[in-house]
């Protein structure tokens, strides 16, 4: 971890884990069983759970299935965002953080490509690891406290509507393909926001933490420019989401400061 690494993080805290789990919550709570948002926030889950997965492998085989299981969700998911759900947060009014958002998924996806030059379980690939995590978390913290609420609130019915069919349709092309080359594991994907559809807060996520409470803390830091890994882990929603007031990372080194719940929409341009 460089020296910036380590001054930026003192001086831009992250959000909590608490934060991460009422934003969460808050946005289930508007999504239509079903739609894209649900979706996302289905994918978000599944995205944690697979980062807990690698963080816990037995081996190192076992950790580099874990983690090419991680990235094809990731990628997938991404792929999906960056093809619908970015371009109509721009037609929606969010041209900057639009742009902001391509800019945090191409540096993640950068920062997994190192992670596979590491050998798996190793000190240097569990701090890579952990700070990608902590971007990671950071990102959909954004998603799902801000511009995806925006979005779901204002965006006229047709482009919802759109969103929903073609996040759909993206996702499952590039899941399918990832299946057919030969990644296991990526089974039981829930496309109909089945936690949605039963109204889901953070009620039934009390029934899944189980495990830590809080006890692991990681690492802070930027993935922008020449970053290294910091150490930490962090937990997901399943089992430990909303209890580990673990480590987060700004994928990309220049962004805002953190927004919080109820700041402006964004109004800037690419």
């Amino acid at each position: 971890m460089s020296v910036v690494d380590k001054v930026i993080g003192a001086l831009t805290p992250p959000e909590t884990e608490e934060q991460r789990l009422e934003a969460h919550d808050k946005a289930r709570t508007a999504c239509s069983p079903g739609d894209w948002l649900s979706m996302a926030l289905d994918h978000h889950e599944q995205i944690y759970a697979a980062f807990e997965k690698v963080k816990h492998a037995g081996s190192p085989d076992e950790a580099r299935t874990a983690q090419k299981q991680l990235m094809a969700l990731f990628t997938g998911h991404g792929t999906a965002e960056e093809t619908v759900l970015y371009p109509s947060l721009a037609k929606d009014g969010q041209k900057g953080h639009a742009t902001q958002a391509y800019t945090e998924q191409a540096t993640a996806k950068m920062q997994f490509a190192e992670l596979e030059r590491l050998a798996p379980l190793s000190q240097e690939y569990m701090e890579k690891l952990g700070h990608i995590e902590g971007a990671v978390k950071h990102h959909i913290y954004e998603e799902e406290s801000i511009w995806f609420l925006d979005m779901k609130e204002s965006a006229p019915a047709d482009l919802q509507q759109m969103a929903t069919a073609r996040f759909r349709e993206e996702y499952e092309r590039y899941m399918n393909g990832a299946e057919q080359g030969g990644i296991g594991g990526l089974g039981n994907r829930d496309m109909g926001g089945g936690r949605a559809a039963s109204g889901s807060t953070s009620g039934d996520f009390g029934s899944d933490l189980g495990g830590r409470t809080g006890g692991e803390r990681g690492s802070q830091g930027s993935l922008g420019g020449s970053m290294a890994g910091t150490g930490g882990t962090g937990s997901g929603l399943s089992p430990d989401y909303g209890r580990d007031t673990t480590n987060r990372g700004d994928i990309s080194g220049d962004r805002p400061a953190t927004p919080q719940s109820g700041a402006g929409r964004d109004k800037g341009g690419f």
